[in-house]
């Protein structure tokens, strides 16, 4: 899932000018008891006119995810993040999105 929504958002050259932004990470939250995979994917947006939400879960649910739910991250201790910008003014986004009951072989 992380490389392939970092191909539509820097094409595999990050960082670089003109880039939308990167996917920093994906992180497995839990497994659902019907055996649905419920993942957080943290998104950075660098291109400020990009504010297509839309785009931006579609992408996600090409890969195969059946919910997607996208969050803008207004206030992070942790991380540095206030009023919607990360340190670098990047707009953080979480991104959680839910998977299939995964096939068995």
């Amino acid at each position: 899932m992380l490389a392939e929504i970092n191909k539509k958002l820097h094409e595999g050259k990050c960082p670089t000018a003109g880039s939308l932004g990167e996917c920093a990470a994906t992180y497995h939250v839990r497994t659902t008891e019907d055996g649905k995979e419920i993942h957080e994917a943290y998104v950075y947006l660098w291109d400020d006119n990009f504010t297509d939400w839309e785009t931006l879960a579609q992408w996600f649910t090409e890969q195969g995810a059946e919910e997607v739910h996208v969050a803008w991250v207004m206030y992070d201790s942790a991380n540095g993040d206030r009023n919607g910008r990360a340190e670098d003014n990047s707009r953080a986004v979480i991104v959680t999105y839910v998977m299939p009951v995964p096939e068995k072989a």
